[in-house]
This record gives C-alpha cells, structure tokens and sequence, in this order.
C-alpha cells in the first residue's frame, strides 16, 4: 500500500471489529433523530403546506448538521491520532516500530492515515442523510459535495496536529492537551481574521477572507451556501469551487503537509530524546555484619559471597533444617506483622539462597541473634548467619561514604549548559512520601513528563487572547451587544474542562499502559486513597485551568459586566462541572482497558453534553421560535442518557 504496512494493518483489522459497525449506525442514526426531531418541532409549531416551507426546512437542517459534523469528526480525528500515538510511547511499543525496517514516511503516515479511517468512513456514511435532505428542497448536491470536502480536509490537518505533537510530546497528557490547545489556536486564530479583530485588511489581502481560508468553521458556513452558476461578485469560480473553498483546501493540504514533512524528519530525534537519562553510577557498597564495617575496608565476608548461587541450595518454603518461614524470619530480627507477602518471599529468598559456608564462617554472629524465646532451633541456627551476612549496616556505610539523610550529592553532567545558568546544580533534598503515595506522586514528582512547562505556556497564551479580547469589549462597552465576547468565554470554560478531563483519564491510563495498575492494586494504598488521590492530583496539575477562568469571572463582575448573584451561579456551576469532569475521567479511565477508548468515550462525553446541549437550544429557537419547546431536550435526555448509560456503565456487574 501507498502509505506502509501500519495502515495496511489497520485498514484490514477496522472492518472485522463490531464496534466499527456499531459506530457507523449510531452516527447515522443520530443524524436522522435530529431531522425527525426538528421536523416534529417545526409541525408542532407551525402549518407546513407549501413547497417554500419544506425548503426553508431543508436548507435550515442542512445549516445545522453540516457545521456539526465538521465540530464532531474534526475533535475527534485529532484525539485519535494523538491517542494512537501515545499509547504507542506508552507501551513502550514505538521503539520496536523504529527498530524495523520501517521508513520515517511509513511510520509518520501510516499512523496518521490509520487513525483516520474510522473518522473518515462517519463523513460518507453521512452523505445519504444529507441527499434526503435534497428532497425537502432548498438544498443541492453541489453543497453537500462543498461541505463534505471541507470536512475531509478538516479531518487531515486536525490528525496532522495530533500525530505531530503526539510524536513531539513524551506522555498521553501532554500530547492531548497540546493538540487540543492547537486547534483552539488554528481555528482562534481563523475566526480572529474573520471578525475582523485585526483590522480591514493588508494591502490587497482581505483579514475577513484570510478567516475563510484558515478557520474551517468559516468555511463550511461558505461552502453550505448556495453558489450561483457564475459565482458570486470577489467570490469566482476555481475548478466549479467558489475562490474561498479552493484556498482553504490549498491551505489545508499545504498546513497537513508542513506538520507532516516535521513529523517524519524529527520522529527518531524525538524519540531519543524523551529516552531517560543514564542512571548515575553508584558507589560500590559491601555486606558487612553488623558494627564490623570499616570505611575503606573491604568486608571478607562479602568477598566470599559468589555472584550466582546454585538453585539446588534454593528452598521454596521452608529453610534448611526444617525451619519454617516464621522462625527463620524472627531469627533474622524482621518484624513478620509489618510485611505483604511479597515482602515474605523476598526475606525467604535472601535468607534461603545463601551458600552453605557462610553459617560457618559467621558462628559467631549465628550466637548473636537468637529468637523471643531465647535459644534458636538447631534448623534457625543454619540461616542466621546467612541472614546476618547479607544485612546492611546501612549507617555506617552511609556515614563512610559521606552520605546524610538529608542532603545528596547528584552531579547532572548530561546537562546542557544552558540549564546550569538557569538552574545551576546543587545538592538535591531527599524527599520523604506522604502517606497518600498516590498524590505524593502525582503532586511531587515528573510523572507526566518533564516538559509540561509547553502545555502551560500554551494555555496561558490562550487564556491572555480571551482576556485580551474581554478586556477590550468592556473598554468599547460593546460586550453585551457583540456575541464575540460570549463565545470567547464559553469557548475558554469548554477547553479547559476537557484539559481537566484528559487529566484525569491519562492518570488512569498511564498507570495502565505503564504496567504499573496492578501494582498499585497488590499494595496496602486503600481504594479513599487512590480515587482522591488521583483527583486532587488532577486538580494540582490542571490548577492554571482552574483558576485562570475563575479569575476572569471575577473580573467580569469588577467592571459590572455581571452581577453578584449572577457571579455566584457561575462560579458554583464552573466548579460543580470541574468536579465533575474529573471524577468523569478517572471513572473511564479504570472501565476501560484500551487506551484510545477510554480518551473517546471521556472526551466524547464532555463533548456530547456540551455540543448537544447547544444543539437542542439551537433547534428550538430556529423551528419553533420559542425556548418553551422541550422536544428537543427530550430526546436529548432518552437516547443522550441510554448512550451514557453503555458508554460508563460497561463494566457494572451483573445481576444475574
């Protein structure tokens, strides 16, 4: 095939799965619910008698379903080409792939174009809805086949984003919520020319007809209007395409291009790069029996222990002798109330695979340790001096090599030299685990790579364009009356709930992936400590999303743009949504074991309550003229709730 085995792979495993099947009716059928629903609606309200009313009909669903299915397949093939490749670092499976003998283009595309399909195979099997909704009139062929490219290009740069800064990044958080920070910026940036935000024009370029060519919104809100045959006045015709519709497919491919021409040229210096460093060598550490090691002397028992032992001397379950795991444990002075059973086989293993010898030569120290009751048995005696060899005198060693608890020299010689300006290298404070490890870690340490600095910057500069954006509407006392500053903030508030939810399921997630979950589950940590622990983690890492957008509520209310009750809603509710999302996130993360479903169906779900939500608003202001028209919302809550109930509810158990 043209883009390499990785996509041929895909392209014959997609179609034997059922859930393919499944996605492409349940997509199909949500559409025709939505015609159904608007045509009750617009009954309901109104006489439908002329061939006029079944066009305005037709042309008013094709306005809706046609910018929504450019939203839905666009967020979703960034997300699953970004997921693709992250759970490929995860697994830790992206070094093999290189280590073939795979090209860079091969790799690169055939990740891309596999993610693809699924998202590509919703938008034809939307062209037979839109073809019915030829036949109410008001709608021609030549405006499904626009919007459906403007959706096919779409899909290409958003994978783009996402394979990109999915090959870029180290960890699944970090590539989901830079690909979601891009395409706010891509399609931001688009809408800020549209608006006119930066003026008129440059010269003989248009800003508002730069929007149309960038943002992708802008063009298929172009692409679903009717084109006259000779075209429209500064709009010509290119190939029988409207100018604007040319350029941003130009665009588009040139932009899907450039990510891509990136990708493939630096996806092995990537790779190497996110490698972890080289373990600093440690110093050589000698056995020694308790208040016998001197500093600078090698201990002779140590010397003479052999580096492999003979596995006949090895004895599962009891020691030699006879004696039972309990008394040659006691015997070796560890405490057998303290310990897992893991730690059990541990102690028995060092113990039981000393040589022989060693008991002899090390009489003495067998002498010094004897059980509760006072004398060893005669099968405790053969271990103890085994067990006594191969304890540390860890304060004396560490006292020798000049070691202190609180304090450790760490030389950083893979360093750059930039680094030592910015941070210059000193000594590095042992830190001591709180007794929640799970929020320690997630709080305390580079569990989530150690560039998150990018992620931050990123929002930041998001979040100082809205800012910017507000603060000059409230100057021109124009924020009630332009709509732009609206959808600004809610546009702010919906990314940074889905960055807090991508946070809380790529906790989940990379615990999974890492093969580190069913560690955690084999411990003492309580199931309180984990659950919070992960979601006060989710909150600590995400606290710029958090707070930025509280912030900017206050600030609204400072200036008199909103009231104090109206202040109070907002903050209550932002909070009750960041709960929610969070909680939304770890729960997906531990039902689903796959790794791309479980950031589908999280994602998926913030983004079908939200668009949803707008979407029924939309429908019964546009069919019946009234808010008071709840059909919508009806069907929203029956078949909304029964898809929510098999998305999160897939794991509940039986009750048969």
């Amino acid at each position: 095939m043209a883009f390499g085995p990785i996509f041929t792979r895909e392209l014959v495993l997609t179609p034997r799965r059922p859930r393919f099947y499944i996605l492409r009716a349940a997509y199909s059928l949500g559409l025709l619910l939505l015609v159904a629903t608007a045509w009750l609606v617009l009954t309901g309200t109104q006489v439908v008698d002329t061939v006029g009313g079944l066009a305005r009909f037709g042309a008013s669903m094709f306005h809706l379903l046609a910018p929504l299915q450019l939203v839905v397949t666009t967020f979703f093939a960034a997300l699953m080409a970004a997921s693709a490749v992250a759970q490929e670092k995860d697994r830790q499976t992206l070094d093999l792939l290189l280590m073939t003998r795979l090209t860079n283009w091969e790799l690169v595309l055939g990740k891309l174009f596999a993610s693809l399909i699924t998202v590509s195979v919703l938008i034809i099997t939307a062209l037979p809805i839109f073809a019915l909704l030829c036949l109410f009139g008001g709608v021609g062929f030549d405006q499904v086949l626009r919007t459906t490219l403007v959706s096919l290009a779409s899909i290409l740069v958003a994978g783009s984003i996402g394979a990109t800064v999915a090959f870029w990044r180290e960890k699944t958080f970090q590539a989901l919520a830079g690909t979601t920070l891009a395409l706010v910026m891509w399609v931001g940036l688009g809408e800020a020319f549209a608006a006119g935000l930066f003026g008129e024009g440059f010269w003989i370029l248009s800003w508002k007809e730069l929007g149309k060519i960038i943002s992708p919104w802008q063009a298929v809100i172009a692409a679903a209007k009717p084109v006259p045959l000779g075209g429209q006045p500064g709009n010509a015709l290119l190939l029988g395409l409207p100018s604007s519709l040319v350029g941003f497919l130009a665009t588009s491919f040139i932009l899907a291009s450039v990510l891509n021409g990136i990708a493939v040229a630096n996806v092995r210096r990537w790779a190497k790069a996110h490698e972890p460093p080289p373990a600093l060598p440690e110093p050589e550490r000698t056995l020694a029996l308790p208040g016998e090691f001197s500093s600078g002397l090698a201990n002779p028992v140590a010397s003479s222990l052999p580096s492999k032992v003979d596995p006949s001397e090895e004895e599962e379950t009891t020691g030699r002798g006879g004696a039972s795991l309990a008394e040659v444990v006691t015997a070796a002075g560890v405490e057998t109330d303290s310990f897992l059973p893991s730690r059990r086989e541990v102690v028995l293993e060092e113990i039981s695979s000393a040589p022989r010898s060693l008991a002899s030569e090390n009489a003495d120290a067998t002498r010094a340790v004897a059980t509760p009751q006072g004398k060893p048995s005669a099968g405790v005696q053969s271990h103890v001096g085994s067990a006594a060899a191969w304890r540390w005198d860890r304060q004396q060693f560490d006292k020798a090599e000049g070691f202190t608890p609180e304090r450790e020299t760490i030389t950083q010689d893979s360093r750059p030299w930039w680094m030592d300006l910015i941070f210059p290298p000193g000594k590095k404070t042992v830190r001591q685990v709180w007794s929640n490890p799970i929020l320690w870690r997630e709080m305390c340490t580079q569990g989530y790579g150690r560039r998150m600095l990018a992620i931050r910057i990123g929002y930041l500069l998001v979040f100082a364009a809205v800012a910017w954006l507000i603060h000059a509407l409230l100057q021109a006392g124009a924020l009630s009356a332009s709509g732009i500053g609206g959808l600004a903030i809610a546009a702010l508030f919906l990314v940074s709930l889905v960055l807090v939810n991508t946070q809380a399921v790529s906790s989940l997630i990379s615990e999974r992936d890492g093969r580190t979950l069913d560690l955690l589950l084999v411990t003492d940590i309580t199931p309180k400590e984990f659950v919070y622990g992960k979601i006060f983690g989710t909150f600590f890492n995400t606290k710029e999303m958090v707070i930025l957008p509280l912030a900017l509520c206050f600030y609204l209310w400072w200036n008199g743009a909103i009231t104090g009750l109206e202040l109070f809603y907002l903050v209550v509710g932002l909070g009750v949504l960041y709960a929610f999302v969070a909680m939304l996130g770890v729960h997906v993360g531990m039902i689903y074991e796959s790794s791309r479903n479980a950031v589908a169906v999280s994602l998926g779900t913030i983004f079908f309550l939200f668009v949803g939500v707008a979407t029924c608003i939309w429908m019964m202001i546009a069919f019946s003229g009234r808010f008071e028209a709840q059909l919508p919302f009806l069907g929203l809550i029956v078949f909304g709730g029964a898809a929510l109930y098999l998305a999160l509810g897939v794991r509940n158990p039986s009750t048969a």
